[in-house]
């Protein structure tokens, strides 16, 4: 298991610089995290867990975590905050599992070979998807 320092990552990403004494405190994710992606409105973080072929979702009020199975290899995650939906990148299974945040309710959509990034706009509740 890798530890992820969900406030660092944060921190890292808007000033581009880490600092040790930034970090708060550190979750544990699955085996080999690829992606995080925040939904703000319900304060839940997910990670893409490539080598345990999961999703590890944050309660970031209390650092709790749940694991959720997300079939083969899941490589990118994103966070339509609008609709409270989660889509991940699952590369070794070729399709994007959508994940109701709220029910941690999962649809699997097929798509053309290895997915490897996912984005959304949560405007127009468009998914991209580069594969």
């Amino acid at each position: 298991m890798r530890k992820l320092a969900a406030a660092v990552l944060a921190l890292v990403i808007s000033v581009g610089i880490a600092r040790a004494d930034w970090v708060t405190t550190t979750v544990t994710a699955g085996t080999n995290p690829r992606a995080v992606a925040v939904n703000p409105v319900t304060n839940k973080i997910y990670v893409a867990n490539y080598g345990s072929n999961t999703v590890t979702v944050i309660d970031g009020a209390t650092n709790d975590t749940a694991r959720l199975a997300a079939g083969t290899n899941p490589r990118a995650v994103a966070v339509n905050p609008v609709t409270n939906k989660i889509y991940v990148a699952d590369y070794g299974s070729d399709s994007v599992m959508v994940i109701d945040g709220t029910t941690n309710q999962k649809t699997r959509v097929a798509v053309e070979s290895h997915p490897f990034a996912v984005a959304v706009n949560p405007v127009t509740i468009t998914v991209y998807v580069a594969k």
